[in-house]
């Protein structure tokens, strides 16, 4: 009788070991990602506005599309005659 709840406990204790052995290389992993997200979210420039990604090369098109959409400057008429939803100062 003792010997099998010996055996029981043992096997009990093994398989909680692992649980816990598993779930700890989990939240390894789970915090190397993360810090990698993090890492690569502060290499990828956003813009304020529309909150999408851009090159750094590219960003005086690309913020002048977007901020112009955005915040007209004053005496500007605005036209979407040759492009239907976009602005053309």
């Amino acid at each position: 009788m003792h010997f099998t709840t010996f055996i029981i406990n043992a096997v009990t204790f093994a398989k909680i070991k692992s649980s816990l052995n598993q779930r700890h290389e989990l939240e390894r992993a789970l915090v190397e990602t993360r810090e990698q997200l993090k890492q690569v979210g502060q290499a990828t420039p956003l813009c304020p506005q529309c909150r999408k990604p851009y090159v750094p090369q590219a960003l005086s098109a690309q913020a002048r599309e977007c901020l112009g959409a955005t915040n007209p400057q004053p005496g500007e008429t605005l036209s979407t005659t040759s492009n239907p939803g976009k602005f053309v100062f």
